[in-house]
């Protein structure tokens, strides 16, 4: 289930500028090249789709004013008098373009899969039809949507950068914050690799309610060089680690919740140690994880030997974390072996991978070179195969289990896929949960990776601050809300 989270704080003074540290720099802004969570916090707050979420957890209209549903098909009523941030007018013609850029097979999107829901959606995206056979439509003056079948989720993903407008025909690079338009409460003023400022968007249809002026935006992954800065009243929001968390919670300025991010080891198989089933076994196997949440998380965070983060409790109900297997077990089958670990650079992560380190060196006689390299550069390296495990970290896209699976699809496995697909086709609940927990399963058993926690994120929120309205599943924060 999406959790949602309001929480309010007494009011103080009022401020223009609003700061907040993202940890990390974003890879892109690019609404449809997205592939991290980073972006999707930037870009939900720079740009808008038809729908959001809001503070109640329901699904409000932005660049539509109305929509219906009606089986398969959605229709949606077009708000008038939309401009993007140049002032020239958003028009349905740049929706529809916004659908089709992302499905293009020129554009390459990562997550295109997203709106494969709608008819024809991964038909185009293979090149298999034109895009007039696209499911979505201008009809009289409305966006109608139509879905291969009824899609649960669905909604959701109209949330989501994948479906966000493109001005229909522009030239300009809409990856340079200098040229790209915005539709969105703020605009992208100055970007550099320390920091971003933003500011309020004039042009957005609902100005009049954002609250802050500027919004700066900085990069910060050390946590302790982050704690002086909150101290000296530098910065008002921040995810902060197991620094005087219990001062923070004292004084009313610290939040937590469960945001459904499943961390794990990830192993590249066409390593020749590791392509051998009984060695990842072996690893994933020799964690004390319970250990690892106590002494090194110290945050919340709870022991994972699943897939499925139990922020989707109704699942986890049905199908618990347990008994997938035992952990702090030693083995020699990995003795006198060396392997590469790599892993991001905050302070924690760092952490994390000497204890890893140590684990795998104590019970499995396992010599780990341990790389720390940047946000950017780890999610390069990744996707380039350069490593032979990665610490690594995927959260829900949207409000379903499935979303927690789909990372894993098309990477060979027949019968993964084959479950995967069954599950898209399943209407009924109980059957579509129990074809999740058997792609699970076949994860886990197979140790395709080594799942290690769920997360739990601890937010500085600085008093006078209200309006702190947090979507835990995608990870973000509405800072168009917030107000003093």
């Amino acid at each position: 289930m999406l959790l949602l989270f309001c929480f309010t704080f007494s009011c103080g003074n009022t401020n223009t500028t609003l700061t907040y540290n993202m940890v990390s720099e974003p890879t892109t802004i690019d609404p449809h090249h997205f592939n991290e969570l980073v972006s999707v916090q930037l870009m939900n707050n720079i740009y808008e789709g038809l729908l959001r979420l809001n503070d109640k957890n329901e699904y409000e209209p932005c660049l539509a004013s109305s929509y219906t549903k009606n089986g398969n098909t959605l229709t949606f009523t077009i708000r008038k008098n939309l401009k993007w941030s140049d002032g020239s007018p958003l028009t349905i013609d740049d929706i529809l373009f916004g659908f089709k850029r992302a499905l293009n097979p020129k554009t390459a999107s990562r997550f295109a899969e997203l709106l494969y829901p709608i008819k024809n959606a991964k038909e185009y995206n293979e090149g298999k039809v034109s895009e007039d056979e696209l499911g979505v439509k201008n009809v009289n003056g409305k966006l109608v949507i139509t879905l291969t079948k009824p899609t649960v989720y669905f909604e959701d993903i109209l949330t989501l950068p994948i479906s966000f407008p493109v001005k229909k025909g522009t030239t300009k690079d809409i990856g340079d914050f200098k040229t790209a338009l915005y539709n969105g409460p703020y605009t992208i003023q100055k970007m550099d690799n320390s920091s971003i400022l933003l500011k309020k968007n004039k042009y957005y249809w609902n100005s009049k309610n954002v609250y802050f002026s500027n919004v700066k935006l900085l990069f910060i992954s050390d946590f302790s060089v982050l704690e002086n800065l909150i101290k000296n009243d530098e910065v008002d929001l921040a995810r902060v680690e197991p620094y005087d968390l219990e001062s923070k919670k004292k004084n009313k300025e610290l939040i937590n919740y469960q945001n459904g991010r499943l961390w794990y080891l990830d192993f590249n198989l066409d390593n020749p140690i590791l392509s051998k089933k009984e060695n990842r076994l072996a690893i994933r196997d020799s964690i004390d994880r319970q250990k690892y949440v106590n002494v090194i998380k110290e945050d919340g965070s709870i022991v994972s030997k699943s897939i499925v983060s139990n922020v989707f409790k109704k699942y986890r109900q049905m199908y618990p974390d347990k008994d997938y297997f035992k952990d702090n077990v030693k083995s020699n089958i990995l003795s006198g072996k060396t392997l590469r670990l790599l892993t991001g650079n905050t302070s924690i992560e760092v952490k994390e991978a000497n204890f890893i380190q140590e684990e795998l060196r104590t019970k499995l006689n396992l010599n780990v070179v341990v790389t720390t390299v940047t946000f950017k550069d780890r999610l390069a390296l990744t996707r380039a195969r350069d490593f032979d495990i990665v610490l690594n970290t995927y959260s829900p896209k949207f409000n379903d289990p499935v979303s927690m699976l789909y990372r894993w699809g098309n990477k060979g496995n027949k019968e993964y896929d084959d479950i995967l697909s069954k599950i898209d086709n399943e209407q009924n609940e109980n059957a579509r949960y129990l074809l999740v927990n058997k792609a699970e399963r076949l994860l886990v058993d197979n140790a395709i990776i080594a799942p290690l926690y769920y997360s739990t994120e601890n937010w500085f929120i600085r008093k006078g601050l209200k309006n702190i309205v947090i979507h835990p599943i995608t990870n973000t924060m509405d800072l168009f809300r917030i107000k003093k």
